[in-house]
């Protein structure tokens, strides 16, 4: 770190020179040397100093550490790194208190660094002369330098290649931002002492503060990545129950350990539910709750459909498995903050649900059994797998009427509206502005109608081979997952890796915004060698969809170049395959081939479904905790024997 032109430096100047030939060990001790009175004495000397000059009291500071004798390379750099250390401990105490003070604004940074610029210039000593004014010229000059640093710092941030968080970038950031710093330090120098601008002086201290900046980025950076790993760590330990550290039979826990470890004892060990025991105390809470309060109470008793067939088949780790799946999607249904999750035992579950009656509660019921349906396998299917549902809705494209009767005094934006809707279900399109222009510009083709332009009620050809292949192409999507899906199980990234990449993604300008395989593999999350195989499995599938059109009677494809891509086009070519994909849901993946289904789609041959039977009843004004379990229970019971004779016990899907 420079020290001003008004600093005391008489003694480091007056001694001779180290020797030539001095080790390296000895100038490793000199830079310690520095470092510490830098950080330690000089600061204590600047306080006394002040505190001489404003107050009654004429203080001198502790000889705690005495002034390098030295000069030479070493000292410089163990002077830089002390005033580092003092300058982040400065910076530690200003923002203590920033969140009350300046809220969250993007300027409190600036606020900060000229703040803890002005207290650097407070415990620097200077010479006594024209004490005054020399400590407000050198406190406005830290102010103007660190608020510099500082802005220039967060301009930097704005630009992609300085944006991101990685070593090289944090460091490059710093080290600019403080050659910025210096250029503002020697101006601010050079206009307060009524000096011209020396460009020798400039290119020293634009070379000072960069290694200054260089090195407290590097301070700063492994740091937070030093308390990151440590957290991360201790939170593991305490996640997995085991103490912070333990000497001999003392073990030190987090605070509310006991507590805890009491509602553990209440929780169900799979699926982190409370267990049977957890549910009675807690459904008698509520009972009495709800008499005392008048309050309705309801509960929902639960049945896995086909647990028992799954179990068998593929083994009771794929069983346990299927049961932390279900426990996921019922917190996920029943998710308000007073509905008490309890796993009874096997694969029964019971919600209760205070304050609802039955009508809420039921309908609650009903929607999770159209929606829990799990299927289950060995492994995740693979796309082409997935892609053969695709037959039927070949059929459905097949089926649609060529022409169609343009009504009377109706406008193509009508009877653009009218296809969308007839042929939504099959395709998945959103009936909105965007697709109908879309939809009035292809029927401007077909049959020369303009936009805006009223029909007379004349028959019109709105589809040829062309456009219904078109439409397959959109309908096929629905059985091709999504390429974070392909990536976690083909490609072995993991979803937060994935979740960070579309974080970081969503902050870059959208004109400059990079695709989600390119920062996985910048990230080294992934290889380019996984992105591209991820990709090319897709590629196979969709590329076996438009076969498929090929062999269907009265249907053309497209003509689209399905002819493998370069190697090294294949992700650009890939991720413009996904342009215009209707908002369809696509079927889930989960490496170990346990995935809910989506509401319409049919499991693949091989995987078996596992769904669910609801028994909902209300709690009976002076009824019993027993009666109300009981009643509850055999709902159920007859809600499975309802399924059962529906069909709906195994796969509602035919």
């Amino acid at each position: 770190m420079p020290i001003n032109a008004s600093t005391d430096k008489q003694s480091s100047r007056d001694q001779a020179p180290s020797p030539s030939d001095a080790s390296i060990m000895s100038g490793v001790g000199d830079a310690l040397h520095a470092a510490a009175y830098s950080a330690v004495e000089q600061p204590l000397a600047g306080v006394a100093q002040v505190i001489r000059h404003t107050t009654p009291f004429k203080p001198d500071a502790p000889d705690l550490i005495s002034k390098p004798t030295h000069d030479n390379t070493w000292t410089k750099a163990g002077s830089i790194a002390g005033s580092v250390v003092e300058f982040a401990i400065l910076a530690k105490g200003v923002g203590v208190s920033r969140a009350a003070a300046f809220g969250r604004a993007s300027t409190v940074p600036i606020v900060e660094s000229a703040a803890t610029g002005a207290l650097y210039e407070l415990t620097v000593p200077i010479a006594d002369k024209d004490f005054g004014v020399n400590k407000l010229r050198n406190m406005a000059i830290g102010v103007g330098t660190f608020a510099t640093m500082d802005g220039a710092a967060m301009g930097l941030k704005t630009i992609p290649l300085f944006a991101r968080t990685g070593y090289l970038s944090t460091v490059g950031t710093s080290t600019i931002s403080g050659a910025i710093g210096g250029v503002g330090h020697s101006t601010l120098t050079a206009a307060l002492n009524g000096r011209p601008l020396n460009y020798h002086e400039i290119g020293k201290d634009a070379a000072s503060y960069a290694t200054f900046g260089a090195m407290f980025g590097t301070l700063g950076y492994g740091t937070a990545a030093g308390k990151e790993a440590i957290s991360s760590r201790m939170q593991a330990r305490v996640n997995e129950g085991k103490p912070y550290f333990s000497i001999g039979p003392i073990e030190i826990h987090p605070k509310g350990y006991s507590e805890k470890a009491k509602e553990f004892a209440l929780v169900d060990g799979l699926t982190g539910l409370k267990n049977k025991s957890g549910g009675q105390e807690a459904l008698r809470t509520e009972v009495a709750r709800s008499s005392r309060e008048q309050e309705p109470l309801s509960m929902t008793y639960l049945d896995l459909d086909n647990f028992k067939a799954a179990n068998d088949n593929f083994g009771h780790n794929v069983g346990d498995a299927v049961l932390k799946k279900a426990s996921d999607m019922i917190k996920g249904h029943f998710k308000r903050g007073t509905d008490i999750h309890v796993r009874e035992g096997g694969d029964e579950f019971m919600i209760v649900m205070p304050k609802t009656d039955l009508t809420h509660a039921t309908e609650l019921a009903q929607n999770f059994e159209q929606k829990m349906r799990i299927a289950v396998a060995k492994e995740a299917p693979t796309p082409k797998q997935l892609a053969e549902n695709y037959p039927a809705e070949v059929l459905k494209l097949k089926m649609l009427p060529r022409t169609a009767i343009a009504k009377e005094g109706r406008t193509v934006e009508d009877l653009a509206e009218n296809l969308l809707k007839a042929r939504s279900n099959i395709t998945g399109e959103k009936i909105d502005a965007a697709n109908i222009n879309a939809e009035v510009a292809r029927l401007q083709e077909r049959t020369g109608l303009k936009p805006g332009e009223v029909t007379k009620g004349q028959k019109l050809e709105v589809y040829n081979d062309h456009d219904l292949a078109a439409l397959g192409d959109k309908a096929g999507y629905r059985f091709l997952p999504q390429i974070g899906q392909l990536l976690k199980v083909h490609g072995g990234v993991k979803e937060e890796q994935i979740q960070e990449a579309l974080r970081i993604q969503s902050q870059q300008p959208a004109d400059k915004r990079q695709l989600i395989g390119e920062i996985l593999v910048e990230k080294k999350f992934a290889s380019q060698a996984q992105i591209d195989q991820v990709f090319e499995v897709q590629r196979t599938a969709k590329q076996w969809l438009r076969e498929l059109f090929h062999s269907t009677p009265g249907l053309t494809a497209a003509n689209d170049n399905v002819a493998p891509k370069a190697q090294l086009n294949l992700v650009v070519d890939a991720q413009g395959m996904l342009t215009n994909v209707p908002a369809v849901p696509r079927p889930l993946l989960e490496k170990s081939g346990i995935r809910p289904l989506q509401p319409t789609e049919a499991p693949v041959p091989g995987e078996l479904v596992v769904g669910v039977s609801a028994g909902v009843v209300q709690l009976n004004p002076n009824e019993g905790l027993a009666a109300f379990k009981g009643r509850g229970d055999a709902k159920m019971f007859e809600q499975k024997q309802v399924r059962k004779q529906m069909g709906l016990r195994y796969d509602r899907v035919h």
